[in-house]
């Protein structure tokens, strides 16, 4: 079953928000798959590669496949 996480995440100094698979996000760190193009990745929910993949640090999880987080 693919989980997705809506979250907050700092990018070259400014918050950023977006919807992301769940898988992406581990110890409050976003991995993002490098390159321009990462709709194959997300539509797949691909393992992030933790060795290339760039990392963000995640400022909040605001929800996650369909439960709402309360802080």
């Amino acid at each position: 079953m693919k989980k997705w996480t809506r979250a907050v995440w700092i990018e070259k100094k400014r918050e950023m928000e977006g919807t992301v698979p769940s898988n992406w996000i581990f110890q409050g760190t976003l991995f993002w798959p490098k390159g321009v193009d990462a709709e194959p990745h997300l539509k797949t929910c691909a393992a992030p590669d933790l060795k290339t993949w760039r990392r963000f640090t995640v400022v909040k999880v605001k929800f996650t496949s369909g439960i709402k987080l309360l802080w």
